[in-house]
């Protein structure tokens, strides 16, 4: 099992919900399980949806339909972690391609970041299967195991 994983699962930062009302209520409810656990501050979430509506989508991966939503870590890094979010019903975040799925990701400093979490992550998307089995879960147990 690789460590994003294994993180998601032993903090329990993984959901699978039909909807949102918006993409910042998307990015706050990706955030939700690592404030709750202190990974993040709050500024943390608050820069990536300052940065969102002053940019774009800068995490959004079009192929993909994938967000990578992140923030330096001196934004209020407070440990290196991710959090997934899964919509049933695709949204686009400020203007960009609709995603199916958000990976909120999070480390206390740049080499960290890249190393640990974009390793991991690039791993994923590359695999053109499980990016489609992760895409068609459609519960927190699927999304797991296709993991």
């Amino acid at each position: 099992m690789n460590e994003l994983k294994e993180k998601l699962i032993k903090y329990n930062c993984i959901k699978v919900i039909d909807s949102v009302d918006g993409w910042e209520e998307a990015i706050k409810m990706v955030a939700t399980p690592l404030l709750e656990k202190k990974f993040i501050e709050p500024r943390y979430v608050d820069e990536i949806i300052s940065e969102t509506k002053k940019i774009g989508g800068y995490y959004v991966y079009d192929d993909e339909a994938i967000a990578l939503p992140h923030a330096r870590p001196e934004c209020g890094a407070l440990k290196n972690g991710a959090s997934l979010l899964l919509l049933k019903t695709p949204i686009a975040i400020n203007g960009s391609t609709p995603v199916s799925l958000i990976l909120m990701f999070c480390a206390i400093d740049a080499r960290e970041h890249i190393e640990s979490g974009l390793k991991n992550i690039m791993e994923m998307l590359e695999n053109e299967t499980k990016m489609e089995s992760i895409r068609n879960a459609r519960s927190v147990e699927e999304l797991i195991n296709v993991l």
